[in-house]
């Protein structure tokens, strides 16, 4: 079997926007934790810093931090997930992608 050449990382998103990165294997015993807490928080390390379990917003995949950003800034997927930046849009007879006010080359 081959080692994988990047590590699987996922991030921990707290409260103030702060984002940990840490591997996977650490992120599931973030999870053990937060989902043994009833009602008292405590404070727990990750990666070296001190965080309130209170302010622990979760635990994503890169990916899922990456597509907030992207709508975030405006941008938007297309049906076969192609992203799409703010102020353009798709023609509706060839597909390509024009910037807002401009009228497509292609199609006229």
């Amino acid at each position: 079997m081959e080692k994988a050449l990047t590590k699987d990382l996922r991030v921990v998103v707290i409260r103030t926007g702060i984002q940990i990165s840490i591997e996977k294997d650490k992120a599931d015993k973030v999870d053990e934790v937060l989902e043994s807490i009833t009602t008292h928080h405590k404070f727990m390390k990750i990666e070296g810093r001190s965080v309130n379990t209170a302010d622990l917003v979760g635990v994503f995949e890169p990916i899922d931090l990456e597509e907030l950003s992207r709508r975030k800034r405006g941008e938007w997927q297309d049906e076969n997930g192609n992203w799409i930046g703010k102020g353009e849009y798709k023609c509706s007879t060839c597909g390509n992608i024009i910037p807002i006010g401009k009228r497509c080359g292609f199609c006229g």
